[in-house]
């Protein structure tokens, strides 16, 4: 139950900062599904098999690739302390 409290908390403090800066929650929502599209597109091509059956395998590594990318590359600024 700790942790879930915890979870809970953190996910509470994400949103509450996407919200205060609004092209964060932007990029949050535009580069998962563009990447998304891309990955579809190009995994098709190259597999030669439909679009709806390349997305479904492109999706799961599309979106742990962009939560990498953002736990990583879109971490929180310092407050300016020094």
């Amino acid at each position: 139950m700790k942790y879930w409290h915890e979870t809970l908390a953190v996910a509470q403090r994400i949103l509450i900062e996407l919200i205060r800066r609004r092209r964060s929650l932007i990029l949050w929502s535009i580069f998962p599904i563009s990447v998304l599209m891309l990955n579809g597109y190009i995994f098709a091509e190259r597999a030669q098999i439909s679009t709806a059956e390349a997305f479904a395998n492109a999706a799961p590594a599309t979106l742990v690739g962009a939560a990498l990318f953002f736990s990583c590359f879109g971490g929180e600024r310092g407050n300016g302390g020094g």
